[in-house]
């Protein structure tokens, strides 16, 4: 293949002289400052994945309780299940989790019911739901029907996923 012959192209532009391709941009920051600045940033972003994650295990308790609430089978109010029984303990488990031990067992009947409604807003166990907690955990028949249990199933769902704690 032979080259072009010298008078091709455009002979306004014959005598420009073609500039060098300049040398890669380096993306690392060059100047001290803005190497502080991203060191900074970095910080920043590693300090906030940590605090997620730190809120992430801390809540491991309010989405094993959830998951326990959403396996319960529907209940019949002629043959309570036994799981139903077992949700009073649930709440205090889960409240003893999220708050201490020292601050929750000392709790009982309407002061516990009390307390519930300080730690979430939208409760009601104290005005709605007064005396059913303990009925169903202590009560030799259980005498709920399919309606309360659905509310209170809910109301309790709603406490394990609202409480704010001296963390929150």
């Amino acid at each position: 293949m032979s080259p072009f012959p010298a008078p091709w192209g455009n002979y306004s532009l014959k005598d420009l002289a073609e500039t060098s391709v300049p040398d890669t941009i380096l993306w690392w920051p060059q100047t001290l400052g803005w190497q502080i600045l991203l060191l900074l940033f970095v910080v920043y972003v590693i300090n906030k994945l940590h605090q997620k994650y730190q809120a992430y295990k801390r809540d491991a308790y309010r989405r094993d309780a959830i998951a326990w609430i959403s396996n319960l089978p529907e209940y019949n109010s002629n043959a309570p299940a036994q799981n139903f029984r077992q949700l009073p303990a649930l709440l205090r488990s889960t409240a003893i989790s999220g708050f201490g031990r020292q601050e929750v067992t000392r709790l009982a009947n309407t002061q516990w019911e009390s307390w519930l409604d300080q730690q979430c807003q939208n409760s009601c166990f104290s005005k709605q739901y007064s005396s059913l907690l303990h009925h169903l955990a202590y009560a030799p028949v259980v005498n709920i029907t399919a309606e309360q249990m659905r509310e209170l199933v809910s109301q309790i769902t709603l406490w394990v996923n609202n409480h704010r704690r001296f963390h929150d």
